[in-house]
């Protein structure tokens, strides 16, 4: 193999003098910075945003996944509760039970007024709705028990209204207009 030298010669020299060899060495610097700025930035800014997101759904799917099983152990332990349609001859032994309910939570009964319902959807031929008006004097919380009693009895009641008005005589008690639905067999 023989090389010619003589060719080599005629390649046309290039002349790096500073300000070329300064000129090329920042435009690649120059391009380094706006490729990692850019493209490589916004890669690690996504990944990051993307790592963030999968913490917060693992969290997620941790507290489902807690609730689901306190659903779950709950519906297991759950007794299951049989609600009960009273009769008209029932109505004065569920104003006493009202009562006593009442008392037990500390809920002072003005008045209580049952009032049979003549036009109710509910009202059929085996069936009728009643309304009980009651007017008490209570605190919020021993209110909350009382009502909360109320819907965990055996006998199907439903707030219909409740108009909390403030008492000018005590800042504590509140007078209270509470309307419930009775069902009860004819």
């Amino acid at each position: 193999m023989n090389f010619n030298l003589s060719k080599i010669k005629e390649l046309p020299v290039i002349n790096w003098d500073k300000k070329k060899v300064t000129t090329v060495g920042l435009t690649i610097v120059i391009f380094l910075i706006f490729d990692f700025y850019f493209i490589l930035g916004a890669q690690i800014k996504r990944n990051r945003n993307i790592e963030l997101e999968i913490k917060k759904l693992k969290t997620k799917i941790k507290s489902f996944n807690d609730d689901f099983l306190s659903i779950q152990r709950a519906l297991k332990n759950s007794s299951q509760q049989v609600f009960r349609i009273i009769g008209e001859d029932e109505l004065s032994s569920l104003v006493e039970e009202i009562s006593n309910l009442a008392r037990q939570n500390n809920v002072e009964i003005s008045q209580i007024m049952p009032q049979k319902e003549t036009k109710s959807a509910a009202s059929s031929s085996t069936v009728n709705s009643y309304l009980f008006y009651l007017t008490l004097n209570s605190d919020y919380y021993s209110l909350l028990k009382f009502i909360d009693k109320l819907e965990k009895s055996l006998v199907i009641i439903t707030v219909e209204e409740l108009d909390i008005l403030q008492n000018p005589n005590n800042i504590f008690k509140h007078n209270i207009n509470l309307t419930l639905r009775i069902y009860v067999k004819k």
